[in-house]
């Protein structure tokens, strides 16, 4: 299933397209690993350039919800921009990241020249919403493991590569950040990942992912 909703082929275009129209138009900042990336309000968008951003919901009380991953490509406030209004999201750099931040007078222009622009702003957030509705299905419906292994795939699909025949999530992903994703405990995550490992399923190589054999992974998410 999530090969049918996240379309690598698709996915891939929205992200060329956006850096080849759309990064110019904008003020290019640098942040490091663990920055906090602010736009000044929901009348700006911003396009990461170089790097991968996480974007998460912060309570008072400092527990978090992390959202989805952005890599080289991806946007950042698209949704509010076009819906109006702030959803108290909060963007950090998971790497040293180069962002492209557009003001609305330029984006409006862009617009304007190209309507094309407006299909991938609509795909780009379908895409955000198809992930956190997946998100809710596990937590809801799923076990540990059943939804630990949902979200290696679906991290697969987004952020995978094949290198030298195995299948590799190109992004070190902390037990953390994994719970956050899922909304569940680090224990919970570290005892399944321990699990799909014993399993022969996945392995762990400089922090990231490994799925050894996708197809025992795949009946696991079902």
């Amino acid at each position: 299933m999530q090969y049918k909703i996240f379309d690598r082929e698709m996915q891939e275009r929205m992200r060329n397209f956006f850096i080849d129209n759309l990064i110019d138009k904008g003020v290019i900042r640098y942040y490091k690993k663990n920055s906090v990336i602010s736009t000044p309000t929901s009348e700006y968008i911003a396009i990461v350039v170089d790097g991968k951003v996480k974007q998460t919901l912060i309570n008072e009380n400092g527990a978090s919800k992390l959202l989805y991953i952005l890599q080289r490509g991806e946007v950042i406030g698209e949704v509010d921009y076009f819906g109006g209004g702030d959803i108290n999201k909060t963007s950090i750099a998971m790497t040293d990241a180069c962002i492209s931040i557009i003001n609305k007078e330029n984006l409006e222009k862009s617009l304007e020249n190209n309507p094309d622009i407006y299909r991938y702003f609509l795909y780009s957030s379908s895409r955000k919403f198809r992930i956190i509705m997946l998100q809710l299905k596990s937590l809801a419906f799923s076990d540990s493991l059943s939804a630990l292994s949902n979200q290696i795939l679906r991290l697969y699909v987004q952020e995978g590569k094949k290198i030298n025949g195995k299948h590799i999530i190109d992004l070190p992903l902390t037990h953390q950040e994994i719970s956050e994703l899922m909304g569940v405990s680090r224990v919970t995550v570290t005892r399944g990942l321990n699990m799909l490992k014993e399993k022969n399923i996945i392995d762990i190589e400089n922090k990231k992912i490994v799925i050894i054999n996708i197809k025992k992974l795949e009946k696991l998410s079902l």
